[in-house]
């Protein structure tokens, strides 16, 4: 037992600790280096893992055994799955849907231009004398186009991409044509290429802003929690009657957040019943508004009141009386600890140091002998440390 108090004292009184290294080493005879070192090395390695009891320090007060309150806990993980679905559904509402690059490309202009061109060469040509083939027959280079490319990309587009531009949004952000819907036009009678939808997309979408218009404001999807009374201006409708806002090119079919859920879930990241009534899930122990006049009055300037315990004995060196007292902090702005406990203000009006007064070096030889007292007194409290725990040993 004496062996634990002696090594909770050194673990605990840090200050008195090292006034008894420094003045025990007075006292103590000369040692080597290496043996001075190898002590001190083992002393830090004594004070580092040394265990302790949980009331051995500041005072003697208990730690509880549980300092967590899993009402905070599901106040916290509500608020992320509010957050984390608001974000999902952002990411996925305003990536749009990729459009096919047969519409960008007019894909069907390129088949009636094929179809025209290829069949002057070949079936419908008249090089050598009346056509083969005349345009128009069951054969010709029209209707082959017709069935091999246009009947079959026809259901393709229809069926994947027909929505407007740029996922579905390109009328809603600019009432552009080339916004709109792609119609794949028959081959008919052959004609020459002329398409830019690819350019005006581009440009549509390299120009356009998270707030473009009013059309888009109302799709952007970016909304509050839960509906918003309005005072100066307009209500705000949130999450909890929008639900999901991932409309473009079609509706999802639901959210994993309903609008009951969107307002409770909101309700208990707050700890409220209804706005501004706390409860819900854990009571606090102490009203917000009185914490919060209470970390103003630790922060406010010059507001100089009672320090805060640290729950360190300092020890005041021999010329000074020796005596030891607890050390504390002050959180004020312009305040200062004093021996008594208290804060007082920091005097402002204290001399200026005189100038070209150079700093005082202690010498090598000074700071040797500072290094050997220290290591003489870690010496001599590592003994009393082993006699106590070798006396120990023989304690049944």
């Amino acid at each position: 037992m004496r062996g634990s108090r002696a090594m909770t004292r050194i673990v605990c009184q840090k200050g008195p600790f090292l006034g008894i290294i420094i003045s025990t080493g007075k006292e103590s005879g000369t040692m080597s280096t290496k043996t001075n070192i190898f002590i001190l090395c083992a002393a830090l390695a004594l004070l580092i893992f040394l265990p302790g009891k949980n009331d051995a320090c500041a005072g003697g007060g208990t730690i509880a055994t549980q300092t967590c309150d899993t009402g905070v806990w599901t106040a916290m993980s509500r608020r992320a799955q509010l957050e984390a679905e608001r974000e999902v559904m952002q990411n996925q509402n305003l990536i749009f849907k990729a459009d096919s690059v047969l519409t960008y490309t007019c894909f069907d202009n390129f088949a009636a231009h094929a179809a025209l061109n290829t069949g002057r060469i070949f079936t419908h040509t008249g090089f050598f004398g009346p056509p083969p083939v005349n345009w128009g027959a069951p054969n010709g280079m029209d209707n082959a186009m017709q069935n091999v490319v246009i009947n079959s990309m026809r259901p393709y587009i229809d069926t994947n991409f027909g929505h407007a531009k740029l996922g579905g949004r390109g009328q809603l952000i600019a009432p552009n044509p080339a916004m709109a819907p792609h119609v794949v036009e028959p081959i008919g009678s052959g004609r020459n290429y002329n398409c830019n939808t690819m350019s005006q997309v581009w440009m549509v979408a390299k120009c356009v802003n998270f707030i473009h218009n009013d059309a888009f404001v109302t799709t952007d999807g970016f909304y509050p929690f839960i509906d918003m009374a309005g005072i100066a201006a307009d209500d705000v409708a949130g999450y909890q009657t929008i639900n999901d806002v991932r409309n473009f090119p079609t509706d999802c079919a639901g959210t994993p957040i309903n609008g009951s859920t969107w307002i409770g879930y909101y309700r208990g990241s707050r700890n409220e019943l209804s706005f501004g009534v706390q409860g819900g899930l854990y009571a606090f122990q102490t009203p917000l508004n009185q914490a919060y006049a209470d970390v103003r009055e630790l922060i406010e300037p010059g507001l100089c009141g009672a320090s805060i315990p640290t729950g360190i004995q300092v020890l005041l060196s021999p010329a000074d009386g020796g005596a030891t007292y607890p050390d504390g902090v002050c959180t004020n702005p312009g305040c200062t600890f004093t021996q008594g406990g208290t804060c007082t203000a920091t005097p402002t009006n204290s001399p200026a140091p005189a100038t070209g007064a150079a700093p005082q070096i202690p010498s090598a030889a000074d700071v040797a002998g500072g290094l050997n007292d220290i290591a003489n007194g870690i010496a001599d409290i590592a003994n009393d440390i082993g006699g106590a725990i070798g006396g120990n040993n023989n304690t049944p």
